[in-house]
């Protein structure tokens, strides 16, 4: 389970920081959600998490 707390929001972006299995004592991750077009960022990784690339076809 993640945990989404919002951090700030405006009329063009919502910023979240998280948290992987609720794990509040580790260092949390930012995810960045541009409300205009609907994408998704990590602007940073939470520390116990980790970032995986891959393409559709995989």
């Amino acid at each position: 389970m993640v945990t989404f707390v919002i951090e700030k929001k405006d009329s063009t972006k919502a910023v979240y920081r998280y948290y992987p299995e609720d794990n509040r004592d580790s260092a949390f991750g930012i995810i960045s959600i541009c409300l205009e077009n609907k994408e998704a960022s990590i602007d940073k990784v939470a520390e116990e998490d980790s970032l995986y690339r891959t393409s559709a076809d995989e």
